[in-house]
């Protein structure tokens, strides 16, 4: 299994409620990866016990799992722009230009399991924070939308209704996660 377009073939999903949902399932399906639950509290732990060689992973994504409708296309780009010009960090978070729930954030492996040992607890589960608070030690970039989102659409899954209109969304547009943000 795998993304093949860019070669992924792993998929380590956080999970602290035990299970995954239909529409969650339907994303990864989408992403032809197999999701792996594990440990919410340490996602290099979680690597390591689905059998994969961490030492052989160059990047990867960190994606929420409230989050299933980013483009895989979209994901696809992070992964280009992090492989060509070595970044550590690809996201669209500084500043946020894009709706709440198509975060992205791609991570350089070399330079997380550098860092990976001054990490806090909490950013453990939040691998992402050591980054954001430590900007001036990380080669980073931003993506930023050229439409203006401010609050329009929230493609997140926090409450029942959000799952609801998920679901519709799913059975609506089974190419959901292939569509632009504008369609």
């Amino acid at each position: 299994m795998g993304y093949p377009r860019i070669g992924i073939g792993v998929f380590v999903g956080t999970n602290s409620g035990g299970g995954y949902t239909s529409v969650l399932q339907s994303w990864y399906d989408s992403l032809s990866v197999k999701p792996s639950e594990g440990l919410w509290t340490d996602l290099k732990i979680m690597a390591l016990s689905i059998g994969n060689d961490w030492d052989n992973i160059d990047f990867f994504a960190r994606v929420n799992g409230d989050s299933p409708l980013l483009n895989v296309n979209f994901i696809e780009s992070g992964f280009s722009l992090i492989e060509k010009d070595k970044f550590d960090l690809v996201t669209n978070l500084l500043p946020r230009t894009y709706p709440y729930g198509y975060s992205l954030e791609i991570l350089n492996a070399i330079t997380y399991k550098k860092l990976y040992p001054l990490f806090e607890y909490n950013e453990k589960e939040h691998i992402t924070s050591y980054y954001y608070a430590n900007l001036n030690k990380i080669k980073y970039y931003n993506l930023i939308s050229n439409v203006s989102f401010d609050g329009i659409i929230k493609l997140t899954i926090d409450e029942p209704e959000d799952y609801e209109r998920m679901k519709l969304m799913f059975a609506t547009f089974p190419n959901v996660n292939e569509m632009s943000l504008c369609e």
